[in-house]
């Protein structure tokens, strides 16, 4: 093998294995098989993996912690909230810049929920 494509080979490995690539999705497609799968995001297979997508602000809350959580819709449907979205620490000040009703993307990691209406982001930025 000459040594172009043994670097170029090389070069894409180490990339690969250092950034992660998000699968976008659609949150009303994502939303529908988190359902069928009877609430529970395990059965997903984004589930613990990082997700992009684009949503709207539909409110948020506080956690336990102090933290705040964001009630996300989908851009077909900005009026139902389909997950609850939580910044990542470094991220949290932009998030609280967005007023509700507000379309963003986001990059996000799918995490466990069970037997509620909605999905867990979890380490969400802003994209």
């Amino acid at each position: 093998m000459n040594n172009t494509i043994r670097t170029i080979i090389i070069t894409f490995s180490c990339l690969t294995a250092t950034h992660s690539f998000a699968k976008t999705v659609e949150l009303d497609d994502l939303y529908a098989r988190y359902q069928q799968a009877d609430y529970s995001t395990l059965e997903l297979e984004e589930f613990d993996q990082e997700i992009e997508f684009k949503g709207v602000i539909a409110g948020r809350d506080h956690n336990l912690s102090g933290g705040t959580v964001f009630d996300i819709s989908s851009p077909s449907d900005p009026e139902t909230a389909v997950a609850r979205l939580l910044p990542r620490e470094d991220a949290e000040k932009k998030f609280q810049k967005l007023k509700d009703g507000q379309s963003i993307q986001a990059k996000c990691i799918l995490g466990m929920a069970s037997g509620s209406d909605f999905m867990t982001l979890d380490e969400c930025e802003l994209k």
